[in-house]
C-alpha cells in the first residue's frame, strides 16, 4: 500500500564545468527583495567556464529567453535571438568582476532590466567537481544542458494507519527515504520530473504486522502563470508504482496521477507550494474510479542558501483505499520530511 506520495518539489541546481580550473559565478543583484530571478530569462546554471581558462579572454553565457520576450539588449545594444530562444554573449571581466545591464521588451511593449554581476569563483577542488556531478570536459551547450538536472535527497517521518481484511488494525511510525529529480524541457513551462521512495525504519509500532513500501513516480508538468508572476499555478500528470515489501499489503500497484499545484514567492530566498493529488489505483479487477483511489494533499516550504542549494521542508497526508480479490484495506498517512535540493 501507498504509505507517503509526495515527491514533487521546486528546486534550484548549482553548476560547475570541469573544463576550466577557475570560474566565473553569475551572481543576480536584485534591487527588489520580491525577486528571485529575473523571470523573463533562464540561464540553466549559475556558473559558467573561462574561454581557454584565461580572464582576458572571457567568459560565454547563454540564457533562454521566455515567449513573452519580443527584444533583449545587453547594456543598450541589441542581441540576436535564435530559433529556440535562446542568445549568447561573450563578457571579459574586469579586476575579476563584470557587472552588465540586461534589458528585455516584451510584446506588449513593456520594458524591464536587470543588473548582473560576473564574479570569480575559487577554483574548486577535483573531489568536489566530481561530487557535484560533471564528468564531461568538453564545456560548451551540451555539458551546460546536464547540469539542468535538478536533484533532490531527503528524510521524513511517516505516521500509518493501516487496515485491512483478516489483518488487526495498527498504527506504525517509519523513517522515510526519499529521492527526485526535476528536469527543464525547452519548450517554457514544461518539465519532467521523477522520485522514489523507501520506508527504510520502523521506529514504532502499535501492533504485531509491520508494512514497508517502495515507490517511485514520473511525471510532466506545465506551469501556466506568467514569468513576472509571484504566484504560480503547474498541472502535473504522470504515472506511479508502488509495492509492499511486507507479508501484508497489495504487491505491484500502478496507475496515472494527477495534480494542480499552487505556488507562492514571498521573496527571493523563500517560497511555498501547495498541491491536491487525485490518484486512481488499477487492479485485477480494472478500474473503479471511486473506491480505488488515492486522495492527497501537501503543503511545502523552501529557502534558499547561500550556496544556491535549498533546504525544504514538507507536510503531507494521504488517504488510499484498494478493494480487490475480495479484500480491502484503507491506509492513511500524514508526514513530515526535509530535505536538499541542489
Amino acid at each position: 500500500m501507498k504509505s507517503i506520495s509526495r515527491i514533487g518539489v521546486l528546486l534550484i541546481a548549482l553548476g560547475f564545468s570541469t573544463a576550466a580550473r577557475a570560474a566565473l559565478k553569475m551572481e543576480l543583484v536584485d534591487s527588489s527583495s520580491r525577486a528571485s530571478t529575473f523571470p523573463w530569462v533562464d540561464w540553466g546554471v549559475r556558473s559558467f567556464p573561462i574561454v581557454d581558462n584565461k580572464l582576458s579572454s572571457g567568459v560565454r553565457i547563454t540564457g533562454k529567453l521566455a515567449a513573452s520576450v519580443q527584444q533583449v539588449m545587453l547594456d543598450g545594444a541589441s542581441l540576436s535571438i535564435e530559433s529556440d530562444r535562446r542568445f549568447r554573449i561573450v563578457l571579459k571581466p574586469v579586476s575579476k568582476e563584470r557587472a552588465f545591464v540586461l534589458k528585455v521588451r516584451l510584446k506588449g511593449g513593456k520594458s524591464h532590466e536587470r543588473r548582473f554581476v560576473l564574479k570569480l569563483l575559487e577554483d574548486p577542488e577535483p573531489e568536489s567537481l566530481a561530487a557535484a556531478g560533471s564528468s564531461s570536459s568538453q564545456g560548451g551547450d551540451s555539458d551546460r544542458e546536464s547540469r539542468r538536472w535538478h536533484p533532490f535527497v531527503g528524510l521524513g517521518i511517516t505516521r500509518l494507519d493501516y487496515v485491512q481484511t483478516a489483518v488487526s488494525p495498527f498504527k506504525e511510525t517509519l523513517l522515510t527515504l526519499k529521492a527526485g529529480v526535476e528536469i527543464p524541457l525547452s519548450s517554457p513551462g514544461w518539465s519532467l520530473g521523477a522520485g522514489a521512495f523507501y520506508n527504510a525504519l520502523e521506529l514504532a509500532n502499535s501492533g504485531v504486522y509491520q508494512l514497508k513500501v517502495l515507490g517511485a513516480n514520473l511525471r510532466l508538468g506545465k506551469r501556466f502563470s506568467r514569468p513576472e508572476s509571484r504566484n504560480g499555478f503547474r498541472l502535473n500528470g504522470g504515472l506511479y508504482y508502488n509495492t509492499s515489501i511486507s507479508d501484508i499489503g497489495f504487491k505491484n500497484m500502478l496507475g496515472p496521477q494527477i495534480y494542480p499545484e499552487f505556488l507562492l514567492r514571498f521573496s527571493r530566498l523563500q517560497s511555498a507550494a501547495f498541491y491536491l493529488k487525485y490518484s486512481p489505483v488499477i487492479t485485477t479487477g480494472g478500474v473503479d474510479l471511486i473506491r480505488n483511489r488515492e486522495l492527497a494533499m501537501g503543503l511545502s516550504f523552501r529557502q534558499v542558501l547561500k550556496n544556491g542549494n535549498s533546504v525544504i521542508a514538507g507536510l503531507d497526508y494521504a488517504e488510499l483505499d484498494v478493494f480487490a480479490g475480495g479484500e480491502v484495506a484503507h491506509t492513511r498517512t500524514l508526514s513530515f520530511g526535509v530535505g536538499l535540493g541542489f
